[in-house]
């Protein structure tokens, strides 16, 4: 996702949507982006949430980190 954002100036807004997904809703007011890229985002940023619940259950050393 971020090699599509990192073409101009959608990368700061991929950056500001990620911040507003995890609760900063001030850094949403900037993302005026189409759904197409909206979904595009949020998906990832799903994917990415499911893959690090699974890490952290596994124990190892991010559990130790925590």
């Amino acid at each position: 996702m971020l090699s599509l954002c990192d073409e101009g100036p959608d990368l700061m807004l991929f950056c500001e949507y990620l911040m507003a997904l995890n609760g900063a809703d001030e850094y949403g007011l900037h993302v005026n982006w189409t759904d197409e890229q909206r979904n595009s985002a949020k998906a990832r940023y799903d994917l990415f949430g499911t893959w690090y619940a699974d890490w952290i259950r596994e124990g190892g050393v991010i559990a130790e980190c925590m």
